[in-house]
């Protein structure tokens, strides 16, 4: 980005390497689902569960530093005001965070003697 402002710059880099935090996530999850479990279906759903945990926490961690004050959506907002495109971002962030969250949530209610603070993780990433 020759000739882009260093707030820009820096947002633009962040952003990157939320997505690739992101992209590590999922890859651990595909990685614990893909995983066997004939006869170890409590283990396999809690390792499964565990790194989608790490999916919903490296998206939201995106999410907030992408949308607040200094991140690239902000920072594109303030260059451009409010395109389409910066608002389908947004709605996107919302839309994997909800999916996540309710795969999360199914699973957790499906895991018996599954522990409280999985169920109290799922609530927390619901965007509202």
């Amino acid at each position: 980005m020759p000739g882009a402002n260093p707030r820009v710059k820096e947002a633009a880099a962040k952003a990157a390497r939320d997505h690739e935090e992101i992209l590590r996530a999922v890859h651990r999850f595909e990685a614990a689902v893909a995983s066997p479990a004939p006869g170890r279906e409590p283990a396999w759903k809690h390792r499964a569960g565990a790194s989608l945990v790490g999916v919903l926490d490296s998206l939201n961690v995106h999410r907030e530093s992408a949308e607040n004050e200094g991140g690239v959506i902000a920072e594109a907002e303030a260059l451009l005001g409010r395109p389409p495109a910066l608002a389908a971002a947004r709605s996107q962030h919302v839309l994997l965070l909800n999916d996540a969250g309710e795969l999360l949530a199914r699973q957790c209610a499906s895991a018996r003697g599954t522990s409280r603070w999985r169920c109290a993780i799922t609530r927390r990433w619901k965007p509202t």
